[in-house]
């Protein structure tokens, strides 16, 4: 009743990058990642605790790494399908009054 998850699978698949590389023409493997987001509500009986939220989120849960896709020669990831970042998780307090 007061707690909340919600899971989102991001997938891109496997494609041949021909604009912008080093190479003519690089296959870049597919790419999965899962976020994951978990809340709880605290109850209403409690006059500190009502209206108060706990949440965490992970984004790239399983920590997958980028496929390597030579779009500039400093550049070695495609930034419009993935993040170099891994794994990034927040915890947040939020309080309704």
């Amino acid at each position: 009743d007061h707690f909340s998850a919600t899971a989102f699978v991001n997938y891109t698949n496997a494609y041949e990058n021909y604009v912008g590389t080093i190479a003519p023409v690089q296959s870049v493997d597919s790419y999965t990642t899962v976020d994951l987001n978990l809340s709880y509500s605290f109850s209403s009986d409690s006059k500190i605790l009502s209206g108060t939220r706990l949440a965490v989120s992970a984004l790239n849960l399983f920590d997958k790494k980028p496929p390597f896709a030579a779009v500039s020669p400093t550049q070695i990831y495609d930034s419009t399908v993935a993040n170099p970042l891994g794994r990034m998780i927040s915890i947040s307090l939020s309080k309704e009054f």
